[in-house]
């Protein structure tokens, strides 16, 4: 059984994946400790999950509110292991080998990012209110602030809510007009919104190479098996999404 969904389009010096709702590890895998799920089981889950790796990496994550805040990890002094910072924000950037950026999710998207040329990695979190505040467009920028060069950047966005799936009310739909190829009626009233499709369209007009652009299949609603979905019933799990140089 795998132990997770790994992302191929960067190189061996990159560590980049999606944990699985049910893995080699045991089931209900989940990492999120902010969901009230038993913390002492979370804790475990990500000691076991870390085990995985290398003893000396750094794994972070924030306190994540669906704002597009990304802040540069750079900045703190981390420990080894998992490290949760008490900071809201929904993005991370770093310049440090060894730092792994994690990404909480459950229908919503995660997009990370590489700049393998100059070691500049991000990660955000992307629900539809990340999306309609350009939190992909953000990221881009934030490295580019950092010396990135877009066309130098790879991503990839995380298994997520499928847009045959994500049924919205004309209440979120109205922000994405300008994406009329993520957006779709329903005869009941209702929209299906495509996530995805939107954030490749920030990454697109960021200036990232479509070539670029790693996209998983999997819908986390459609295949509930392998991922939480919120909507499918999984209000306490999370997976995580992850990326770091080593």
């Amino acid at each position: 059984m795998e132990k997770w969904l790994p992302y191929k389009i960067f190189n061996n010096q990159i560590i980049a994946g999606s944990s699985l709702k049910i893995s080699s590890f045991y089931a209900n895998f989940s990492l999120a400790t902010h969901t009230g799920d038993n913390v002492d089981k979370i804790l475990k889950n990500r000691d076991e999950f870390i085990k995985e790796f290398n003893e000396n990496l750094k794994f972070v994550n924030v306190k994540q509110i669906h704002s597009d805040k990304i802040i540069n990890i750079d900045e703190y002094n981390l420990l080894n292991g998992w490290i949760e910072l008490p900071i809201e924000a929904d993005g991370m950037v770093t310049t440090k080998k060894g730092v792994i950026l994690s990404i909480l999710t459950a229908d919503c998207l995660a997009i990370i990012a590489v700049d393998e040329k100059k070691g500049i990695i991000g990660a955000v979190h992307a629900g539809w209110r990340g999306t309609k505040k350009q939190i992909a467009s953000k990221l881009i920028k934030k490295m580019k602030s950092l010396g990135s060069n877009p066309k130098d950047i790879k991503c990839a966005i995380s298994p997520g809510i499928c847009g045959n799936c994500y049924e919205v009310g004309y209440d979120v739909i109205k922000n994405f007009k300008d994406y009329p190829t993520a957006i779709k009626p329903k005869d009941n009233g209702k929209w299906l919104f495509d996530n995805k499709e939107a954030n490749v369209i920030q990454l697109l007009n960021s200036g990232i190479l479509k070539d670029n652009i790693e996209i998983s299949n999997y819908c986390t609603y459609c295949n509930n098996d392998k991922f939480f979905s919120y909507r499918k019933g999984d209000t306490k799990g999370r997976f995580v999404t992850f990326v770091g140089i080593i």
